[in-house]
């Protein structure tokens, strides 16, 4: 009997466990949704000083921004947009996108640089479009958003295109171009972002982001070699380029030389480099 009640009573505890993990399944489940609910709705569609909604005028579906904490200057501002135009309404918008830019809100800024480039389409409108959009692309809340993703991604495109087809020398159109073909997740787009780059560079080898960009990618391919003359060439017009720094560092590591990669290492740990980027050379020397 006694053994009876002792099975019964782990057949009991069996199905509690069962229960509690189902129910925990459950939960998550749903927090899961609700967070994707939050991040793609396509049903909201205010624009306000909290929101804003992207739509995508060949499809018709809206993408919802998850909403801006308060501020009552932007907000302000924002409100005074109804009741003013020309170039009074650029200069609120102009207040507005700066504002959003400097606090890295890159989603609503884009919003109303297109605002603006409606009011004033210039290409300096149309440049700032493409940067911020592209800017936007690599906010973590859009890369989680497919549809948000390549709307953003394939506005920055146009807009850049559009720059570049009237001015093929302007440096911060290519940049942003090449950076928005590679990263589009388009297979089809990666050549010409390279390509871009590559152009970017012949107009000006010394364009020091375009060669850490170009850099990166020989990381990415294994090309160790390339890499490291981009990343030499960058810190020689920047010395102090961390992230530069940090990459040739790998570099190095990666071609089997450790002797140039531990001074290097060494020095970014004592200087004034970003807390995770300390972090990754430590851990780096460690790994030597």
């Amino acid at each position: 009997m006694a053994a009876g009640n002792t099975s019964a009573g782990s057949s009991s505890g069996k199905i509690q466990r069962i229960i509690v993990l189902v129910f925990g399944v459950i939960m998550c489940l749903l927090l899961f949704f609700a967070d994707k609910t939050n991040l793609t709705n396509r049903s909201e569609s205010v624009v306000g000083s909290n929101s804003v909604s992207v739509t995508n005028e060949s499809t018709g579906v809206t993408n919802s921004i998850p909403p801006l904490a308060s501020d009552p200057k932007v907000d302000q501002w924002i409100k005074n947009l109804e009741n003013v135009s020309g170039s009074e309404k650029l200069t609120l918008l102009d207040s507005i996108i700066l504002n959003l830019e400097t606090r890295k809100r890159f989603v609503y800024a884009s919003q109303y640089a297109s605002d603006a480039l409606a009011e004033n389409p210039s290409e300096e409108r149309k440049k700032q479009v493409g940067r911020l959009s592209y800017l936007a692309t690599q906010m973590d809340f859009v890369q989680q958003d497919s549809a948000l993703f390549q709307r953003l991604s394939e506005q920055s495109i146009q807009a850049l295109e559009d720059v570049v087809k009237v001015n093929a020398q302007d440096e911060e159109a290519l940049l942003y171009l090449g950076l928005a073909y590679t990263r589009s997740r388009k297979v089809e787009n990666s050549m010409n972002g390279i390509m871009t780059l590559r152009k970017l560079l012949e107009i000006n080898p010394d364009n020091i982001e375009g060669s850490y960009q170009m850099g990166l990618f020989s990381m990415q391919t294994g090309q160790f070699e390339r890499a490291i003359a981009r990343f030499e060439k960058v810190l020689s017009l920047d010395p102090n380029n961390y992230p530069a720094q940090l990459q040739l560092a790998l570099a190095y590591a990666e071609s089997d030389q450790p002797e140039k990669a531990k001074p290097l290492l060494e020095s970014l740990v004592k200087s004034k480099a970003t807390p995770d980027e300390k972090r990754t050379a430590r851990e780096l020397l460690n790994n030597l």
